[in-house]
């Protein structure tokens, strides 16, 4: 059974640190020892005054979510000018807080932190765990207070106030979990337990030229230009690498040129198992196809590009090695001929940063 309690902003003081002490008109009621809710605006709506944390550790991104602590406080009191809804997955007799006159009062032995959530668009940063097409995130989150049972959440989280009712100083942690658990310290807004080689920047290597290939029935050529190289452990496709392990993301530039008379090329298709493989000094490894057939766009009336992704799975602490990228595929036409192709591995050298 679900039980609603009418309060209301009124007057508000402020004693510094982020904690907050309304002035009410009227007696404060209590709120439910182990409310957990939602409310829309900011900190500032519920009577308290924000404190902003690093934004450089405030931050956790996984596949197809990125999720952050903008701003927080504590108080033992507050005076909401809005609705706060349950947050609870499940159903819970807690009830929502409705504003209606009175300030509300953290339950005996309890104080509320409050959080301003931020969400949304991945950093193009973190683009390779981005969902195609928008699809959307694979995270599940759940708030745990102290050493309680974590509570799953449910409902919409965008720039939206999260309020936790709490036991005074107890640890109260939001997590992510899909598959790589990740949470943010809601009385610090600080990331713990964070995935190591996302934070705080991808290692990575700036786009360079590729090698260029020729071919003679009929005669036309293939330049690639290796685009930027990153070192990930999670892409949205891919999921999560082994522990320990990442994955090395290699983009592919493929432009066909110098095409003549009746050569219009319509896909290229990449074997890139037998295309690209990787040597870090100790060991070679095997691409494996994220894409490996693409279709061309015109980038001028005569010329044609598109773009493929050689995936290595690599040791973390990779930061060195040659990339050998040959081609090994078939080239098809939009008068339906497809031809089959083949030409000798190139040395890239790779070093990231």
């Amino acid at each position: 059974m679900t039980t609603t309690v009418l309060l209301a902003g009124c007057g508000q003081g402020d004693s510094g640190g982020g904690r907050a002490t309304p002035t009410p008109t009227q007696p404060s009621v209590s709120a439910p020892a182990e409310f957990i809710g939602y409310g829309r605006g900011k900190l500032e709506r519920l009577g308290l005054t924000p404190t902003a944390p690093d934004a450089s550790k405030s931050l956790i991104v996984g596949l197809g979510y990125s999720l952050s602590v903008d701003a927080f406080a504590v108080s033992p009191t507050l005076t909401p000018a809005m609705m706060l809804t349950d947050a609870r997955a499940s159903s819970s007799p807690n009830g929502s807080i409705t504003a209606g006159g009175r300030a509300v009062q953290a339950a005996a032995g309890h104080e509320f932190v409050v959080v301003q959530l931020g969400s949304g668009s991945l950093l193009p940063e973190y683009s390779l765990l981005k969902a195609p097409d928008d699809k959307g995130s694979q995270e599940k989150l759940s708030v745990q207070i102290g050493g309680r049972r974590p509570v799953a959440l449910g409902g919409p989280r965008v720039s939206e106030l999260l309020v936790v009712s709490a036991p005074v100083g107890a640890p109260v942690t939001v997590t992510a979990a899909d598959g790589r658990p990740q949470s943010l310290d809601l009385r610090t807004g600080q990331r713990i337990n964070e995935v190591a080689g996302l934070y705080p920047t991808l290692p990575k290597r700036s786009a360079t030229a590729g090698p260029s290939f020729s071919f003679r029935t009929p005669p036309f050529g293939i330049n690639t230009r290796i685009a930027q190289v990153q070192l990930t452990p999670a892409e949205y496709s891919l999921g999560w690498a082994p522990v320990g392990q990442a994955w090395l993301v290699v983009p592919i530039a493929m432009t066909v040129a110098n095409c003549g008379q009746g050569c219009d090329p319509e896909s290229v298709v990449l074997d890139m198992a037998k295309s690209a493989q990787l040597d870090d000094g100790t060991r070679r490894y095997t691409a494996r196809q994220r894409n490996g057939k693409v279709a061309l766009h015109v980038l001028q009336s005569t010329v044609k590009t598109g773009t493929v992704w050689a995936v290595f799975q690599v040791p973390a602490t990779f930061r060195r090695g040659t990339l050998r990228l040959g081609f090994n595929g078939s080239i098809r036409f939009t008068t339906g001929s497809t031809n089959q192709l083949q030409a000798k591995a190139e040395e890239i050298p790779l070093a990231l940063s």
